[in-house]
């Protein structure tokens, strides 16, 4: 921890400038714990005692910018410049958290000069995130042993104030899924007695907490404490497969898919947001299979669009706030999830037109993990090489048509530009229809493409 803040620039120059005015600053939250945990600090939150709001902005605006993000709060989002460094930290007042209704917004927040570390951490979810770093005499403040339940893995409640706010029952789900701790069992029983109050939550929250649940390292243990919680009455979707009789196995089988396309994602360093689909897709895949039973239908049948499964994909996705533009995405890889292997069991079947029309719908670099995901789901399984071979046929051909070249547009803007074409609506369209030309296979080179350009505009 210190040497996180011996070699930052702009925190010293804050403490600095806190500790000349009899202040008190403290590192508190997720950047004490993350130090702790030896997981990079990103944001840094502090603390400031002994400090009057009025003086404390005068200091600010002094070696900063500042933003007041809530006067409720007493919270200010402060940025500070050196010579070649710049930082923003959120830097708050000591206060507590009065509850004044029902719900996750229920509270009012009041600043007290006069409270010590202690009583101002009281308000905190969890021992871990109650840990303060004390920026003066460069120590820990530890009054509810977080550093404790830190080393044992145990998630626990820092006090009763903890049943105040349903949002922490999914906080406690993702913490211990992105850390893989333990809820301590007498948080378990408090998280199942206030889940009437879950549905207060906002589906903009919502979707941050379930986010970081299935984007964590073992996204399983998120998912099945969503279960042992109760917090699963807010996804009824997935409560479903938990009470699907016909096919017992669907939500044992989602969770360790989950955990597979994370060990893809992790090993493949794959972006972020196309981890999220990736992991929403086979989520909702799991609802569509328990709409739709497997069958041994041909592939041609199975890369045309299903709308049996649209409804229920479409609510949970708008039920967790998943943005609008990635639900498009989500719904198209719902279907083709299996694509690996029936591309395999069905390889006869398939033209180049079939699979260039597959391409059209997803983006091929989407196939690729697909397969890959496919890969190490059956030798995690131990079935048969079928399997395997299936994902090893799909990357095959997704291979060929990358050095082909024939999943990007051979005739571009330039080459219509040189036939004397002006840029526009109409060439826009005719590009779109010389790229599905493309896909269909009715041509694979520039001279060749141009020939059937000249016939389609001989027709018109």
């Amino acid at each position: 921890m210190k040497n996180l803040f011996s070699t930052n620039k702009p925190l010293n120059k804050l403490i600095n400038n806190i500790l000349q005015n009899y202040g008190h600053p403290i590192a508190v939250g997720g950047c004490v714990r993350d130090s702790i945990l030896h997981i990079p600090c990103h944001d840094i939150d502090i603390e400031i005692y002994n400090l009057h709001p009025t003086k404390l902005i005068s200091i600010l605006n002094n070696i900063g910018s500042i933003n007041l993000i809530g006067k409720q709060f007493s919270i200010f989002k402060t940025t500070i410049h050196t010579n070649n460094d710049q930082q923003t930290f959120d830097i708050s007042l000591p206060r507590i958290d009065n509850k004044t209704s029902a719900g996750h917004k229920g509270f009012l927040s009041i600043y007290k000069s006069t409270l010590t570390f202690r009583e101002a951490s009281i308000r905190r979810d969890f021992t871990i995130n109650s840990i303060g770093y004390d920026l003066k005499f460069k120590r820990f403040i530890d009054p509810y042993n977080g550093i404790k339940n830190i080393k044992y893995n145990i998630l626990k409640h820092t006090s009763i104030s903890f049943k105040e706010d349903p949002l922490r029952i999914l906080r406690a789900c993702q913490f211990a899924a992105r850390f893989q701790f333990k809820i301590h069992h007498k948080t378990l029983q408090i998280c199942k007695l206030i889940k009437k109050e879950l549905f207060t939550i906002s589906t903009e929250r919502i979707f941050e907490e379930f986010k970081k649940i299935i984007l964590s390292p073992n996204p399983s243990i998120g998912l099945s404490l969503l279960k042992e919680t109760n917090a699963i009455i807010l996804f009824p979707e997935l409560k479903l497969l938990i009470t699907n009789y016909s096919n017992k196995y669907l939500w044992n089988h989602l969770l360790s898919t989950t955990n597979h396309i994370t060990h893809v994602i992790y090993k493949y360093n794959i972006p972020h947001k196309e981890a999220l689909t990736l992991l929403l897709g086979a989520i909702c895949h799991f609802l569509y299979k328990q709409q739709i039973p497997c069958t041994k239908n041909n592939i041609i049948n199975k890369i045309h669009d299903n709308t049996i499964y649209l409804n229920t994909t479409t609510s949970f996705l708008k039920r967790i706030g998943a943005p609008y533009k990635i639900i498009h995405d989500i719904i198209m890889l719902t279907q083709y999830y299996r694509l690996p292997h029936d591309i395999y069991h069905s390889y006869t079947q398939i033209s180049n037109k079939t699979l260039h029309y597959l391409c059209m719908k997803i983006p091929i670099k989407r196939l690729y993990y697909i397969s890959k995901i496919n890969m190490v789901a059956h030798k995690v399984q131990q079935n048969t090489n079928n399997h395997i071979l299936s994902s090893w046929f799909l990357i095959k051909v997704i291979k060929q048509l990358i050095n082909k070249n024939l999943l990007f547009p051979i005739i571009i803007g330039k080459h219509l530009i040189i036939i004397n074409m002006k840029p526009g609506k109409q060439m826009g369209s005719l590009l779109k229809q010389l790229f599905t030309s493309q896909l269909y296979g009715n041509f694979y080179h520039l001279i060749d493409s141009l020939i059937w350009l000249q016939k389609e505009l001989l027709k018109n």
